[in-house]
């Protein structure tokens, strides 16, 4: 808000008790003559007021001419105070009024301060001052933006209310700002006193009427812009208002907003928005606040700082001095490509050039980005390590992935997603994947539509950049729905690898330490519920390029095949799709319904024909009657 001094304001009070004490003087009559006033009580020998005239003479009606009039009001000291002039005026004594339709000047004793205008009229018993037509008021300041000027098409002061009201056409402006409205007051506060004077000081500025105020070009608030139907300005309080459809603008920065209210404390450098807000802004001037939608992106696709964010919410508070920033209510904030909602957000930060900016969303937060959403109570972002920290049952989406966790960061500048404490997310393994877990597929398994599994760990890691999601802690795969005899997995950790086309798929799987398949229900011989059983060190499946579906399993490390009447081990198996068949290698052991396979270095299994081959040396011990189907059985050279 334009800024003006008090004793500018002052000055319009003057102008009604100057005109009352020239007025309420004795009749005049002649010409060059002039009369005074002094200071009440101790001061009675000090010059308050005097009048001067050129020329005054009667006029029927009981009225009096004056020419050439001239006012003076001195202050306590001897310093000239306020100065008014008037070419010609009449004074009507019936009436009690005073006017004229010519010009009037008022002056402040300095220079600093004038305001004239063509007709005036004073209306004693009402203690008002009207200025009927082309209002012109310059106040001279100090400060780099010049002298003030403001017009209007006519003004008034009414002496009771201690208010002076420019009517009508209100425009004004220095060399930073211009500002228009459709009516301008200035009122008192009246309990306040100017030390100097000990009279009133005025502290109450209103703009009615679609009051504008436009940044000047050329100058350091070019391209500045605030508008609102009202704006309240209290001198006293250090506190402005724009209210009513309250606009802004700031293309030097790029910042522009609305909001049905503005209140702007200058003792504290707080600005508060109410009502419908919304805010554009480039990322890097909303600090951390900006950087929430930072840290949801992938570190290839971080958007460049000069990023026009939006913000919708139902109160903003920007407190400029602490560095701090609040908004609450139907929070929304958006770019090009991300989006963040909840019920309240809050940043703390230095100047857009420090480090060490954060950030929190709190209620109802929901991060979302092409398809992709995380929603949770709480997150907190922090500018040193780029990280945005979900937690209070934090749930998301991510691509073709959804889960659950206590808490789950991400970690734009490395390319990471973390989720930690009973972890819990489930992934389509991709079109024609059916049977991409059963790592015993046989004839039971014969779906060949997409498969879902559900993968339970402590934690979860995604790489962005190595399209790589990592398991680790107690981690348990479950292929859905779970029926008691759908293929699961256990292990210490676990990682999947998903394609780069679109939607990814998965394309391996690595499963290591205390590796546990299992497939059917324990002590099922016979049926699609036939219980299979594989353990190792580790256990790699890749899935077939063409397919999709399970192409090879690779076991390394103690490995143990268990199914209905054959149990196998040994150092290695290899698991061939398309042939059905393992092969194991090391130190083997292959035990069937007929017979029992050892010290042989590499056995095979074809499960499709239900025929055993194992390479010398080896080692065969046939079961008692099972003779004639061993010899079926043969040993490769």
């Amino acid at each position: 808000m334009i800024q003006i001094r008090r004793w500018v304001w002052f000055s319009f009070f003057l102008v009604a008790s100057l005109l009352l004490v020239a007025f309420n003087a004795a009749a005049l009559e002649g010409s060059n003559f002039s009369t005074s006033e002094y200071f009440p009580g101790t001061n009675y020998t000090k010059l308050w007021h005097k009048l001067s005239a050129a020329q005054a003479r009667s006029l029927p009606g009981n009225r009096q001419l004056l020419t050439n009039v001239k006012l003076q009001a001195f202050k306590v000291t001897g310093e000239l105070e306020l100065v008014i002039e008037v070419p010609e005026c009449v004074y009507d004594q019936t009436n009690k009024t005073v006017g004229s339709p010519g010009s009037l000047q008022v002056q402040s004793g300095d220079g600093r301060f004038r305001i004239a205008g063509d007709g005036f009229l004073y209306r004693q018993g009402e203690s008002r001052v009207v200025i009927s037509n082309r209002v012109h008021a310059t106040v001279e300041t100090t400060n780099a933006a010049g002298p003030l000027e403001i017009t209007s098409r006519w003004f008034e002061f009414d002496k009771d209310r201690l208010q002076g009201v420019f009517h009508d056409e209100v425009q004004g402006g220095d060399a930073v700002f211009d500002f228009t409205c459709g009516q301008l007051s200035v009122s008192a506060v009246t309990n306040q006193l100017v030390a100097a004077t000990n009279r009133m000081a005025f502290d109450l500025v209103e703009a009615d009427g679609a009051f504008n105020v436009i940044g000047k070009a050329g100058g350091k608030q070019a391209g500045r812009k605030v508008s609102a139907q009202r704006g309240v300005y209290r001198r006293n309080e250090g506190i402005l208002e724009l209210i009513g459809e309250s606009k802004w603008q700031l293309e030097d920065d790029g910042r522009s907003g609305r909001s049905d209210r503005i209140t702007v404390w200058q003792t504290n450098g707080t600005v508060e928005a109410f009502g419908a807000v919304v805010l554009r802004s480039p990322r890097e001037l909303l600090g951390a606040a900006g950087g929430i939608l930072t840290a949801s992106n992938s570190a290839a696709a971080k958007p460049a700082r000069s990023t026009i964010i939006e913000l919708f919410a139902d109160r903003c508070t920007f407190r400029t001095n602490a560095n701090e920033f609040l908004a609450v209510g139907g929070v929304r904030l958006l770019d090009a490509t991300n989006q963040l909602t909840c019920d309240r957000l809050e940043a703390r930060s230095g100047p857009p050039s420090a480090p060490g900016k954060v950030a929190s969303a709190t209620g109802h937060v929901i991060v979302s980005r092409a398809g992709s959403s995380i929603v949770a109570e709480r997150a907190d972002y922090a500018e040193t390590d780029g990280a945005l920290v979900f937690t209070g049952d934090p749930r998301w989406r991510i691509e073709q992935n959804t889960g659950v966790a206590e808490r789950l960061t991400v970690r734009t500048l490395a390319g990471e997603v973390l989720a930690e404490n009973n972890v819990r997310v489930t992934v389509p393994l991709g079109p024609g994947t059916g049977s991409f877990l059963s790592l015993f597929p046989g004839d039971a398994v014969t779906n060949s539509a997409p498969a879902v599994i559900e993968v339970a760990a402590q934690s979860f890691l995604v790489r962005t950049n190595g399209r790589r999601v990592t398991f680790s802690g107690d981690v348990r795969v479950h292929q859905l729905p779970k029926t008691g005899s759908e293929p699961r997995l256990q292990s210490d950790e676990l990682e999947l690898r998903f394609s780069t086309n679109s939607p990814p798929r998965v394309e391996r799987l690595e499963a290591r330490r205390n590796v546990i398949f299992e497939q059917g229900i324990p002590g099922v011989t016979n049926g699609p519920a036939i219980y299979r059983r594989m353990t190792a060190r580790t256990i790699d499946a890749d899935a077939d390029p063409t397919t999709d579906k399970l192409g090879e399993v690779v076991a390394d490390g103690d490995v143990k095949i268990e199914e209905p009447g054959t149990h196998a081990t040994g150092d290695r198996a290899v698991y061939t799709t398309a042939t059905d068949t393992f092969k194991l290698t090391g130190k083997t052991i292959l035990e069937t319904p007929e017979a029992i396979f050892t010290e042989s270095p590499e056995v095979y299994w074809s499960r499709a024909d239900k025929k055993f081959f194992a390479r010398e040396p080896c080692v065969i011990k046939s079961k008692p009657g099972a003779l004639k189907r061993v010899g079926e059985s043969q040993k490769l050279p």
